[in-house]
């Protein structure tokens, strides 16, 4: 983290045009290992389709802690993902006809968070049973290690540390 920090600072030191190309090659980065992850997971369709069979059935073999405070952590993990909007907001200087832009960036920006994240849950549900996803730390890493091996743990380590 302190690499990123002091990469993204001395990025930014030389001006805004180097730090906004770090900032979309990162972006693009993140979304071709996100993009890897929800293809490895369409590729378990008919070994992994089983896990959604009883998706709507209450399960009681599966504890996840499930108190209010934690509840409450989660949705707040969950929402900041979608928090672009408002940084989206201190850019209408720069929006070539920002009340037609500007509410465009938005819906477009949401949507395309909404179907990545569905589609990455998705995946993780076709790779990994639920008893697994309920349970580990470094989904993405697991998804890997049973797809790829143990090679693709380190290649998911490597996706997301980007």
């Amino acid at each position: 983290a302190i690499a990123a920090i002091v990469t993204v600072a001395f990025s930014n030191s030389f001006g805004l045009k180097g730090g906004a190309m770090l900032n979309t090659v990162l972006t693009g980065l993140k979304l071709v290992a996100v993009t890897g992850v929800i293809i490895l997971g369409l590729s378990q369709v008919e070994t992994g389709a089983h896990h959604f069979e009883e998706a709507f059935e209450v399960n009681t073999t599966i504890h996840t802690g499930g108190t209010p405070g934690l509840i409450g952590l989660a949705v707040i993990a969950a929402l900041w993902s979608y928090d672009g909007w408002n940084t989206l907001n201190y850019l209408t200087a720069s929006l070539d006809r920002p009340s037609v832009n500007l509410p465009r960036c938005i819906v477009w920006g949401m949507l395309m968070v909404i179907a990545i994240t569905v589609l990455t849950n998705v995946a993780f549900l076709l790779i990994l049973p639920p008893d697994v996803v309920a349970s580990s730390k470094a989904l993405a890493i697991a998804a890997g290690e049973k797809v790829l091996g143990s090679y693709g743990g380190y290649v998911m380590s490597m996706g997301v540390a980007f």
